[in-house]
């Protein structure tokens, strides 16, 4: 009886740990993202995007012509997407981003509606 307890336990116990690794994992990379990235579109506009640590960012367009656009805004990472949402010119924007990091998380590339965009952590 004693043997047949042990026997059971040990099924159980493998069952439940091969079970386990069958979740799909899920990471924050909410920390990576703290910083400022920089992507340049077209050699014609410098999109300078920066996270902070509370939640908040900036979004700076400079454009060729020396004119920029900056908006504030907050983001956070959910269900592998970055999700951001801003005001600029008091219409508010919301996007959720795929995105993928490479360079050892000094770069990313971000998905959205199809286009991708490329960004270099430059702080």
């Amino acid at each position: 009886m004693k043997k047949q307890t042990m026997i059971v336990g040990i099924i159980v116990l493998l069952v439940t740990v091969g079970l386990s690794g069958c979740e799909e994992k899920s990471t924050d990379d909410t920390n990576k993202f703290i910083g400022t990235w920089r992507n340049l579109e077209d050699n014609s506009t410098e999109n300078l995007w920066t996270f902070y640590d509370n939640g908040t960012m900036k979004v700076i367009a400079n454009y060729w012509n020396g004119e920029s656009n900056t908006s504030w805004g907050t983001f956070s990472v959910e269900n592998n997407k970055l999700h951001m949402k801003s005001l600029h010119h008091g219409v508010e924007y919301t996007a959720d981003y795929d995105y993928e990091f490479s360079k050892n998380d000094t770069g990313v590339i971000f998905t959205y509606m199809g286009m991708t965009a490329v960004f270099d952590k430059i702080h």
